[in-house]
């Protein structure tokens, strides 16, 4: 019996040991996990901010540092060349690049703010948004308005739409789903999705309480 206690003892005391190393080893996985999870995270953060300034460097280049900004970079460096930009972003230790040719929207007269939204929207999808109605003037909404019959989406007076202040944009229906899903977390967003769902404006702040 003394024996049999003595070896119980014994085996016991080998056991603390080896868990103590198995947790050791289990802790130091989780740490290069965890790790690694972060600097991915960073370099997708990274690109995703490098390709949305770019985008809106060749689209409305005041608004590039905005942009910029607010997808969290320190540091940006924005190049011309060939008729494109090619955009250096750093966050923290991470820096991307991204490049952009030619003019994914034709800006003018669309609001800042809405510009920048669309160039981080496109860089999170991957792809040009196909606006098929951008800022319009007092004449073309009144003009779409005379013939709001023939329009299969709602169309507002003249004087009281946001296209006519560069704040909304029309899209090609067959995009509308994707937009749908990609876009409020960029600031584009869709208010009217069963009457006018090709609309699409900067997402209006909810009111604080």
């Amino acid at each position: 019996m003394a024996d049999r206690e003595t070896f119980n003892r014994y085996e016991r005391a080998q056991a603390i040991p080896f868990s103590a190393l198995l947790l050791a080893v289990a802790v130091g996985v989780l740490w290069i996990v965890v790790r690694v999870g972060m600097h991915a995270h960073r370099l997708a953060a990274a690109q995703t901010a490098a390709d949305a300034t770019a985008l809106a460097a060749v689209v409305a280049p005041s608004t590039a540092p905005d942009v910029a900004a607010a997808n969290g970079v320190d540091a940006v460096s924005i190049v011309a060349e060939g008729g494109g930009v090619i955009v250096t972003a750093r966050i923290g230790r991470v820096e991307r690049v991204g490049a952009a040719r030619g003019s994914a929207v034709d800006a003018r007269g669309l609001a800042p703010a809405l510009v920048a939204a669309i160039g981080t929207t496109e860089a999170a999808m991957g792809r040009s948004i196909p606006i098929v109605s951008g800022a319009r003037s007092e004449a073309e909404q009144r003009r779409l308005w005379e013939h709001r019959a023939e329009n299969p989406y709602p169309v507002a007076p003249p004087g009281t739409s946001l296209h006519e202040r560069g704040l909304a944009i029309d899209v090609a229906g067959w995009f509308v789903p994707a937009l749908a899903r990609f876009g409020p977390s960029s600031g584009l967003c869709q208010p009217l999705p069963v009457v006018d769902p090709v609309h699409f404006e900067l997402c209006r702040k909810k009111p604080s309480r």
